[in-house]
């Protein structure tokens, strides 16, 4: 399997196109772009039969190798009953954050259902000063 990552522009708004491929067959993608002016995942889609091999895990590591690389923090949101996304999100080393107060929010918080009006948990991933240091 092989992850390639698509720049791609619409309108003059730059994204980012992230694909999973296997023998010529789309397994996944993710999306990058610029949503409340901040760099956000908006979407993450894995085929169906495909769930459950790291599929999804390993697109995500992709946007965060692009954020690393252009000094980005990265943003997404999240259903607050998507139990399964949330932890995988956590265990790659993304926050919880109120985009209003643009401050860190306690997990447990989160898991209580500190959301946002809209109904969705903010997560944030942000390059440490090691993978600076590594690109």
């Amino acid at each position: 399997m092989t992850i390639d990552t698509l720049p791609a522009s619409i309108d003059g708004d730059e994204r980012i196109e992230i694909a999973a491929l296997e023998d010529n067959s789309l397994l996944g993608t993710a999306r990058i772009e610029n949503a409340l002016d901040r760099p956000t995942l908006v979407d993450l889609y894995i085929d169906q039969e495909r769930r459950e091999e790291g599929i999804a895990q390993r697109l995500v590591e992709k946007g965060m190798e692009w954020a690393r690389c252009t000094g980005q923090i990265i943003y997404l949101y999240v259903d607050p009953e998507n139990e399964k996304a949330r932890t995988l999100y956590e265990k790659l080393g993304w926050s919880y954050f109120r985009p209003e107060g643009n401050s860190e929010v306690n997990v447990d918080r989160c898991r209580e259902g500190a959301v946002d009006g809209d109904g969705c948990v903010w997560m944030r991933w942000r390059p440490s000063k090691e993978d600076d240091a590594g690109h």
